[in-house]
């Protein structure tokens, strides 16, 4: 019954087909009284699975129920998901738009801050990430780079990912990458072949490491990024915080550091 109800059945369907199929052909006031379902709903209920391509219906009296076999039971129910999502796809552009009406984007002095830990940090970022709308400052350092290791992998996928779609978007990025070692680069390479062309638009420099690793979002928002201080290669958590002062202050950083940083080009170390 939980399965079903996964793929969108109510409580009183699911039951109603399980007792179908292990009925065969029965009639409505025989279902109701082995499924538990209420006579008085009984037919609603047989109509909406109906609907849903689930039952047959023999229109003879008393009229009579099938259900559908499961191999094509359960390709209904994916088709009809499937309908409701497409659906939600179609309507999904105007929510956004409706809500943009409502969504207060003037912080000002205010102060807002939350904290991801572990797991969700890479999550986290990313989601902050891909809403950014109109630029991306971003400073990553590279202690060590492992194309065989899995997190440096992962975070840097997700990473040119996100980023790859924000330049579809006509979004401004500036990357800095920090690091000390010109092979530790060298070895950077292999991630960064499939985003080729998207790299081409970002403009990208290398400097000097700095302990504290960040991104400036709209020029507002900041994300902290704090490495784990057992395998410095990976971040343990992520601060993110809304405050304009803050993050104008932390843009006047980055632009500092943007001008006596080298150029990146795939294929060209600095």
């Amino acid at each position: 019954m939980e399965a079903l109800e996964e793929f969108g059945l109510s409580r009183y369907e699911s039951r109603v087909y399980l007792i179908l199929l292990s009925s065969g052909i029965i009639d409505a006031r025989k279902l109701s009284s082995k499924s538990g379902v209420p006579f008085g709903r009984i037919y609603d209920v047989l109509s909406s699975l109906e609907s849903k391509g689930l039952v047959q219906k023999q229109l003879s009296r008393p009229k009579k129920f099938l259900a559908v076999e499961p191999k094509l039971a359960v390709k209904k129910l994916l088709d009809f998901k499937n309908k409701e999502i497409n659906s939600l796809i179609q309507k999904a552009g105007k929510l956004e738009e409706n809500l943009n009406h409502l969504f207060n984007k003037e912080s000002d002095q205010s102060l807002f801050w939350s904290v991801s830990i572990g797991e969700d940090t890479i999550n986290s970022q990313m989601e902050r990430l891909a809403a950014t709308e109109n630029e991306l400052l971003s400073y990553s350092g590279l202690k060590r780079v492992k194309p065989s290791d899995e997190y440096t992998k992962t975070w840097i996928n997700e990473f040119l990912k996100i980023t790859s779609g924000l330049i579809k978007k006509r979004v401004k990025i500036k990357i800095l990458i920090g690091n000390n070692d010109e092979s530790n680069l060298k070895e950077l390479m292999p991630l960064l072949i499939p985003f080729l062309d998207d790299l081409a638009h970002m403009e990208i420099r290398v400097i000097p490491e700095i302990p504290n690793h960040f991104d400036i979002i709209d020029g507002e928002k900041v994300q902290l990024k704090v490495s784990n201080p057992v395998r410095p290669e990976e971040y343990f958590a992520s601060i993110f915080v809304w405050q304009k002062e803050f993050a104008q202050e932390l843009k006047n950083k980055f632009n500092e550091l943007w001008k006596n940083a080298k150029e990146f080009r795939i294929g060209v170390l600095p």
